[in-house]
């Protein structure tokens, strides 16, 4: 009997729970689209259990060298599962969750030869919103993908169970299907449509700005800035501006020659290939036409018989001037920028200069010019042709002449005193002297010319400081570049063609002048970040015969913006840098005088620090050594410096670590130690603190890791023991009752035999 007994409880013990069966599995549709619905209804046994099982591989598009795909709504039923995912051609793989109360929590798993893969298992069962994302690798387009999801599911009391996802904010590839062995393979491809895609995923949303001044030849700057990705992040912007012109970029700038008005058009798409598309109509204006300018009102002197030269200064803000009209006041006229002109009687003559713009608006300017007999005899009087380089010694005149031309005729003339009724400069010495050309347009400027002074009478005067002067405009100046040979006795100049249009001619000493010019003016780096330094260089040059200071004011978009003063010496050149904190992102025009760069202000680079936690286990009992092994890894683009990690178990902060620099793509790692306390649920979510403004900061950089605590295991064995002496005990009752007992043998130790050996069938 007792043989019985132990053939019915290893019967009990041995024989197989019933394997399910699957009857099953429907997948709609067989070729999905993007955004389509994928449903799965499997019929198997009710309330058994099913594990099923979805892997996916496709490419992912790079933008700006991240990847990302982010899906939403991902339903987990069952508590019983595993994810994991693999990724090449990346330096890394994140895996973000987004949490109930906690946020977005982020695992970062560094590459290895081009790869990286995560695996969870055992995530409570909710809903949630998952990003697979991180950086790829230089010079790659796309990386592959491979993502698996297995869950057990239990079947409902009708045997049935249905799964379904929007794929919409999946990228296409190949999805395989596992139901218990039942498995297929579907194609997901790409959506046909546009707009919004099915299952509800929207577009990104194309929005921009325009700044600047509407009117014609002005540049406008356009910021897209604004737009929205949705889904992914936005790897093309695309322009149009109705005029025949595109772009690319998320900043940029376009002129409109032209009034009227203009349909600007943005695309932008997204790393999905989803688009969206922005119009906007803006009236360009025409530019204001602002009249040319011209100065005049000065006085000139000369006499019958000599010739005057006349250089108009006018020009035109915002065009080109395209007549020059002279009227010499004798009934005389001319044309041209450069003119000449000879007076035969004395008088007083107004001179009207007339200029005209290329869209037809004019100014006027006058000068007077006195025109008197000479009031002093003319000593000599040489004419020499010109004919190709002509180098000429006049020893009566005290003077020499080198001279390069074609076809004209040069005049030097000497006078017995000053015609040109003015006050002679200070310590003018030697004679007066005139010298005139017949065809300057002939002639290759500047002229050479000596002339010769009265050493004796340098008494009173600085030798060194003597020069050639010309009288212009009723007084007289020093020629820009002349000098002294003080050892021939010898005053020399390079005499311009404008310097030349003054008269007469002599030596003298006058309070020389600074004479400045800005030259080298460049940007050190054209693209800068948002709230970084601009620096500027430009060299500053005194050419003139005094010191002085020079006020050098720099143009931001055509407002005054900074200026930098120096002190130059007579011949002194400085090389000036001037910095400054850059404007609003976006393009900008900086200039100096007649000297333009082109800045470009983008939005700043940030370090971006990501946690990850890992632990010993997370099943844990009280009194337990739960062993973490923290890491802070650096995504971002730029060192990280002077940050903290946090530590907080169950609401409670535990560890803090100071970490003084992380360079970019950097990992910093510790540990630490709990001893688990009484049973429950604890997160333990490690934080990134921030002491600066160049670390990116938000709850994606955070990672949790939740530690249950619980009696279970000791519950477990405790009930399991209990079970078995009540089994034990039970089997004895039953035997002395109902059984008849067995003759006495003589091995007195068999009712403890048979005892054990039932109680280690139920073991």
């Amino acid at each position: 009997m007792k043989r019985i007994l132990l053939a019915l409880v290893l019967l009990f013990f041995l024989v197989p729970v019933a394997e399910c069966s699957v009857s099953s599995v429907d997948i709609s549709p067989l070729n999905p689209e993007q955004g389509d619905r994928l449903s799965i209804a499997i019929q198997a046994d009710p309330g058994e259990s099913v594990d099923v099982s979805l892997s996916y591989s496709g490419d992912v598009p790079v933008s700006g060298g991240k990847y990302l795909i982010e899906l939403s709504d991902v339903e987990i039923p069952s508590s019983s599962n595993r994810v994991s995912a693999s990724v090449d051609g990346v330096e890394n793989l994140k895996l973000a969750v987004k949490l109930p109360l906690l946020g977005w929590i982020t695992i970062t798993k560094p590459a290895s030869g081009g790869s990286a893969s995560f695996g969870q298992s055992n995530i409570p069962a909710g809903t949630y919103d998952i990003q697979v994302k991180g950086d790829a690798l230089d010079g790659v387009s796309g990386v592959e993908l491979s993502f698996t999801a297995s869950i057990t599911l239990t079947m409902d009391q009708g045997g049935s169970y249905m799964y379904s996802y929007d794929t919409g904010s999946i990228p296409p590839g190949k999805i395989k299907v596992d139901v218990d062995g039942e498995k297929q393979t579907i194609t997901l491809s790409s959506s046909s449509g546009g707009g919004v895609v099915g299952g509800g995923v929207d577009p990104p949303v194309a929005d921009f700005t325009v700044n600047g001044e509407r009117l014609s030849g002005e540049v406008l700057y356009f910021d897209a800035s604004s737009s929205k990705a949705t889904v992914g992040i936005i790897s093309e912007y695309s322009w149009s501006f109705g005029d025949g012109e595109t772009g690319i970029g998320e900043y940029i700038s376009h002129t409109f020659n032209e009034p009227g008005e203009y349909s600007i058009k943005l695309t932008v798409k997204n790393s999905y290939n989803l688009k969206d598309t922005k119009t906007l109509t803006i009236l360009i204006e025409d530019l204001p036409n602002e009249s040319p300018q011209i100065s005049g009102g000065t006085t000139r002197g000369c006499l019958t018989g000599q010739t005057l030269f006349f250089n108009s200064n006018g020009y035109d803000p915002d065009g080109a001037i395209t007549q020059y009209l002279w009227s010499f006041g004798d009934g005389s006229t001319g044309t041209g920028k450069n003119v000449q002109h000879t007076w035969v009687n004395p008088g007083v003559y107004t001179v009207n200069h007339t200029v005209v713009d290329d869209r037809g608006a004019a100014s006027s300017a006058y000068y007077i010019v006195k025109v008197e007999e000479p009031q002093v005899g003319i000593l000599n009087e040489l004419e020499v042709i010109v004919e190709t380089t002509l180098f000429q010694y006049f020893g009566d005149l005290g003077a020499s002449i080198t001279v390069s031309g074609n076809n004209t005729l040069l005049y030097l003339l000497e006078y017995d005193g000053n015609p040109g009724n003015g006050s002679l400069p200070n310590g003018q010495i030697g004679g007066v002297l005139d010298l005139v050309v017949s065809n300057p347009d002939s002639v290759n400027w500047p002229i050479y010319f000596e002339m010769d002074y009265d050493r004796s009478l340098v008494d009173n005067v600085t030798e060194t400081s003597l020069g050639l002067y010309y009288y212009q405009d009723g007084g007289w100046r020093r020629c820009l570049r002349t000098g002294v040979d003080s050892d021939n006795g010898v005053v020399w100049a390079n005499i311009t063609r404008d310097e030349l249009a003054g008269s007469p001619l002599t030596v003298g000493v006058i309070e020389p002048l600074p004479y400045y010019v800005h030259t080298g003016f460049r940007v050190l780096d054209s693209y800068v970040e948002e709230g970084s330094l601009i620096t500027i260089t430009y060299n500053a040059s005194n050419s003139g015969e005094a010191s002085g200071n020079l006020v050098s004011l720099i143009y931001l978009d055509e407002q005054p913006f900074v200026s930098k003063t120096v002190h130059l010496s007579p011949g002194e050149v400085k090389t000036m840098m001037v910095s400054f904190e850059s404007p609003s992102r976006g393009v900008h025009q900086l200039r100096l005088g007649d000297q333009l760069e082109i800045v470009t202000v983008t939005p700043p680079t940030m370090a971006d620090i990501s946690c990850a936690i890992a632990s010993n286990s997370t099943q844990l009992m009280p009194g337990d050594k739960l062993e973490l092994l923290l890491t802070a890894f650096n995504t971002g683009n730029r060192t990280a410096e002077d940050f903290g990690c946090s530590l907080t178990i169950g609401g409670l902060k535990l560890s803090s670590s100071r970490i003084e620099a992380l360079e970019p793509n950097a990992t910093f790692t510790w540990g630490y130690i709990w001893i688990v306390g009484g049973e429950g649920e604890y997160p333990a979510i490690l934080t990134v603190d921030t002491m600066n403004d160049v670390l990116e900061v938000d709850e994606e950089n955070n990672s949790c890791l939740v530690v249950l605590v619980s009696e279970k295991r000791f519950t477990v064995a405790l009930f399991i023991g209990l079970l078995i002496l009540l089994g034990a005990g039970a089997v004895y009752l039953w035997r002395e009752r109902w059984f008849v007992k067995p003759e006495p043998v003589e091995d007195e130790n068999l009712d403890i035999y048979f005892g054990f050996r039932y109680f280690f069938i139920f073991l």
